[in-house]
């Protein structure tokens, strides 16, 4: 079933006021918590792609609901855009982090092959 443009952009705002409230419903104020507290620029610069980021992201979805594939490629391009624009951000959290003795996150362990030894066929003599 599709959502008229219109009852999309009402979802879109019952949901940004769902994010605005606690569980009770109550109001709560945005965070003003610093991902790296101790250096201001890092700070800014990974804020501002995390921006940018989002509001391409979601301009790229509704494109993508309202079946608009030239908006949709639109958005794509300047994604890609923005990671190139971008491309020392990861080296520089990265050389923040290890000066800070930061662990980066663990990642999973690569699963085996087979989890399993597999039977032999049975073959026919």
């Amino acid at each position: 079933m599709e959502v008229p443009l219109a009852g999309a952009r009402v979802q879109r705002e019952q949901h940004r006021r769902a994010l605005d409230t606690d569980a009770e419903g109550h109001p709560t104020a945005p965070s003003t918590t610093w991902l790296i507290p101790d250096n201001p620029v890092l700070n800014r610069r990974v804020a501002e792609f995390l921006l940018r980021q989002n509001q391409i992201a979601s301009r790229f979805v509704e494109a993508l609901l309202a079946k608009d594939g030239s908006a949709a490629d639109a958005a794509a391009e300047e994604l890609a855009a923005l990671k190139t624009a971008y491309r020392d951000l990861t080296g520089d959290i990265a050389k923040y982090e290890a000066d800070a003795g930061i662990q980066p996150p663990a990642t999973e362990a690569p699963s085996p092959a087979s989890p399993r030894p597999r039977r032999q066929r049975k073959t026919s003599t």
